[in-house]
């Protein structure tokens, strides 16, 4: 017997047309269609028109899924790169005019779906000194009544004012310019760091996964919340990160050997203990070998880009502030901060 067919998809053309196909030729049972985000009434209607009067389509609607969950609580809008017109060309400023629409458009889409999706009550605040900010603001808050709305319609219910009140929220909307010094200290993360060193290397950003050799075999080993050391050391600073894990690395070394004296004085009860502790031990330690492959890796990279540990830690300060005084007490931490901006053979993006 057939199989019940499950259609999740973007509302194009294309995808429509190959949905189609399938329904014509019956190559399931039934067909539930879900659309990613919202469907074009075009599409819709040539749709229905297409498949005429039919049993075979269970259900359509439209789920609003039009972002990528990169972490708990990140998010990307995943955008497509749109073709950006000549800016040298004068009377090209009516394409411009359309890029910029039809770019903030599809952003506006994606934002709103995402809050909706998350329910609540979002507040939209942005940023006035921006000249795009508030035209998107009131886009994005277009684009949540319209598809609050069209729930509402299909559920034949308004949404609870309760969960409203419960769920609030803000949307902050800035410009990329808008707050350069905490980008500055994100950008030195271990986790940051990692992402733009190693990025298609040894690191698939969109699995999150770290690639590493173990007994002559490939292995892939995911940078999430699983991970107790990722956890840990992903939002330090790679300064801190570097002085950190050789430590964590010398402790659990200390701990080893101490189990291994006590070996043969171990009783029953401290026997039991170490069993099931050892399935632990071993993850850890499993850990440890990862991080010490992407620490070494990050070494050498970043020891050839000459942007060494103590230039991180100049770095830090500058970006953090409070310790400017500490760190030009003295001519060496000076003499090193003073080469970074000289030596030409830097790259200017390593120097910012």
């Amino acid at each position: 017997s057939l199989a019940e067919g499950i259609f999740f998809m973007s509302p194009t053309k294309k995808n429509v047309t190959a949905l189609l196909d399938d329904i014509k030729h019956k190559f399931y049972r039934s067909f539930s269609i879900m659309f990613t985000e919202t469907c074009p009434n075009s599409i819709l209607s040539s749709l229905f028109s297409k498949v005429g009067p039919t049993n075979l389509i269970k259900g359509c609607k439209e789920v609003y899924l039009s972002f990528i969950p990169i972490e708990k609580h990140i998010f990307s809008l995943s955008m497509k790169p749109i073709l950006k017109p000549s800016l040298t060309d004068d009377e090209g400023s009516q394409d411009i005019t359309n890029y910029c629409s039809n770019l903030m458009e599809q952003m506006a889409e994606k934002l709103a779906t995402l809050c909706v999706t998350l329910g609540g009550q979002p507040s939209l605040c942005f940023q006035k000194k921006c000249k795009y900010t508030g035209q998107f603001a009131n886009l994005v808050n277009d684009k949540i009544k319209t598809i609050k709305e069209a729930e509402e319609e299909v559920s034949g219910s308004c949404s609870s004012s309760a969960d409203s009140k419960v769920n609030q929220y803000q949307v902050l909307i800035l410009d990329r310019g808008f707050d350069l010094i905490s980008c500055l200290v994100h950008d030195m993360y271990y986790q940051a760091v990692s992402y733009d060193i190693l990025a298609g290397d040894k690191i698939e950003l969109d699995k999150q996964a770290y690639a590493y050799i173990d007994d002559g075999k490939q292995k892939v080993h995911l940078l999430d919340e699983t991970d107790s050391i990722w956890s840990e050391l992903k939002h330090k600073h790679i300064a801190d990160v570097f002085d950190i894990f050789p430590r964590m690395v010398k402790e659990d070394k200390r701990k080893e050997d101490a189990r291994r004296a006590e070996a043969g004085k171990t009783n029953m009860k401290k026997l039991k203990q170490d069993v099931q502790g050892l399935a632990k031990d071993r993850k850890r330690r499993k850990e440890l070998s990862i991080h010490t492959g992407i620490t070494d890796n990050l070494n050498v990279k970043i020891e050839h880009k000459k942007i060494a540990p103590d230039l991180c830690e100049v770095e830090q300060g500058l970006a953090t502030g409070g310790r400017m005084s500490k760190l030009f007490t003295g001519g060496t931490m000076q003499e090193k901060f003073l080469r970074l901006i000289m030596d030409r053979e830097i790259d200017q993006a390593n120097k910012i």
